[in-house]
Order: structure tokens, then C-alpha cells, then sequence
């Protein structure tokens, strides 16, 4: 949960079309400020794509509480799908993290002919844990939604950005 706007921020989540959605349903976040960029230098194309009537169209997955909260759910380039099911990394790392051996979570797609990507994760723990009690730990939180395998590490690589490096890490599962 990111919380509520700050003022003088303009937020609403919107569908493939381009249309409000209501509280509780995950779309793209298109934002407004004035202090905000109006495009990328140099990119004409993608400001078209992404800046339109003084609003950004970010890739960000999110989504309203009824309370009028701001919820994110990662970034659509990250969303995993997995039999037609729509997975969100955020959402695996999030419960893995609320286990008390877990320091560190990462979720991804590990590509598969016959079921598209299946949802896998990695983490990184400060106590001794079993894989397979981290897999029910996710069984029972997110049901259909889990990984579908876990594996300890003792450190994530990171790109140069100081991103994680999931594509190395799928290697550990025959992916990526």
C-alpha cells in the first residue's frame, strides 16, 4: 500500500481503454502534478504514447481502496501470467517477506511452453528455513496466486541500476 495522495497530486487508475476504474480494480496509473515533466527528451514517440492532456500514463499497476487509498501492485511489464492467471510479483515478494526467516524476496516468470510462465521466487533468509515451508507459507496466503517453487540464496545478483537481477535468478529454475 503506497496510502493516500499528497496534495496537488492527481491520480486515477484506468483500463485498457483508457477509462476510470472503480475502487478495487488493478489498472495502469495515470498521474498529474505541476511539477511534472510534460516528455522524454529526445523520444517523441514514447511521449506520445505515455503524455497525454498535460497527464502521464506510467507503467505502474495500481489500484484505489474504498477509503480512497493508493494500492500498487508493481509494473506491468512485471506481471506474470500463469494459466490465464494474472500474478503479481509484488504480491509474492510482500507475503514471503512477512515470514520471520525472510530478509529478502524476489518473484518472477520462468518461462513454460505449456502453462506460459510459471510464478517462481527467491529469497534470501536470516534463519533456517525449508523451501517447502516458505512454499505453504505462500499456499496459504495467496492460494492460486503462489510460486510454484521457491529457492533460498544467499545474496540476489543486481544489474548496474542496483536492480535485482531476476533473469539471473530464473536461471536457477531453467528459465529465463
Amino acid at each position: 500500500m503506497v496510502g493516500k495522495l499528497l496534495a496537488g497530486i492527481e491520480a486515477v487508475v484506468v483500463g485498457e481503454d483508457g477509462a476510470p476504474l472503480p475502487a478495487g480494480q488493478v489498472g495502469r496509473l495515470r498521474l498529474k502534478s505541476a511539477g511534472m515533466s510534460e516528455g522524454y527528451i529526445g523520444r517523441p514517440e514514447e511521449t506520445a504514447r505515455d503524455f497525454q492532456d498535460g497527464r502521464f500514463l506510467s507503467s505502474d499497476l495500481a489500484s484505489f481502496t474504498e477509503a480512497d487509498e493508493l494500492v500498487h501492485h508493481g509494473r506491468a511489464d512485471d506481471l506474470m501470467i500463469f494459466d490465464g492467471i494474472n500474478i503479481f510479483p509484488a504480491e509474492i515478494e510482500n507475503v514471503l517477506l512477512h515470514h520471520p526467516a525472510v530478509t529478502e524476496a524476489a518473484a518472477f516468470p520462468v518461462p513454460s511452453t505449456a502453462r506460459g510462465e510459471i510464478p517462481a521466487a527467491a529469497v534470501v533468509v536470516s534463519n533456517n528455513v525449508e523451501e517447502n515451508e516458505l512454499l505453504a507459507h505462500c499456499e496459504q496466503w495467496l492460494g492460486q496466486h503462489k510460486p510454484h517453487a521457491v529457492k533460498i540464496v544467499s545474496e540476489f545478483p543486481h544489474k548496474t541500476s542496483g536492480k535485482v537481477a531476476k533473469d539471473v535468478l530464473a536461471q536457477l529454475f531453467g528459465g529465463g
